[in-house]
């Protein structure tokens, strides 16, 4: 009896150690936060005079990253309150990104990233989220297709789905494939020019 307590003993000190050390140091949690006040003031000259608005903006801003040696995961959400000075209205932004990735083995890198923006806002190209800890020059710019500046400021929501593959052959040097899905809807199809789309 004593040698099957001593075996179940050493088993269980042994899950022990293999667990404890993974519970403990394997991730590093950052949870960051902010918040930003900002006037929105929009005179589109020569154009229709109803469009044209001053709006005091909200958005508070959240960012969890959770990092191990093996794996990332992050989650950005920066959603917007605007309220309108002439009209006394109230809109409502949304702005959320997910993003994952994992070595599979020592030099194979799975990945996956949704963001989910909704905004009367066209210029989607720089500043959705601004991270300190990217230097300027590592910042890549976006390959999806972005929106023109001259639809005005009409309401629309786009989610943008990116798997990934990397293979790094040797150092500094990768294979990377990829698949991209972009949905967009605009809340007003009437307007020319506004079309929804599905893209890959």
């Amino acid at each position: 009896m004593s040698g099957i307590k001593s075996y179940r003993s050493t088993s269980a000190l042994m899950v022990l150690l293999l667990i404890a050390p993974a519970a403990s140091f394997a991730r590093d949690n950052s949870l960051t936060g902010g918040l930003s006040v900002g006037l929105d003031y929009y005179d589109r000259s020569g154009g229709d005079t109803d469009d044209d608005y001053e709006r005091i903006v909200l958005t508070p801003m959240v960012l969890f990253r959770s990092l191990s040696e093996r794996d990332t995961f992050e989650l950005r959400a920066s959603p917007g309150i605007r309220y309108d000075l002439e009209d006394s209205e109230t809109d409502w932004d949304s702005n959320l990104r997910v993003v994952a990735d994992r070595f599979m083995a020592r030099t194979w890198q799975l990945g996956i990233s949704n963001h989910l923006l909704r905004s009367d806002y066209q210029d989607t190209e720089g500043g959705i989220f601004y991270d300190p800890t990217i230097p300027p020059s590592e910042v890549v710019p976006p390959t999806d297709p972005q929106l023109s500046s001259d639809r005005g400021r009409r309401r629309y929501w786009r989610n943008t789905t990116d798997l990934f593959s990397n293979h790094f052959y040797r150092e500094g040097s990768l294979i990377r494939l990829g698949a991209n899905y972009i949905a967009l809807r605009n809340d007003d199809n009437d307007v020319a020019g506004d079309e929804d789309y599905d893209r890959y």
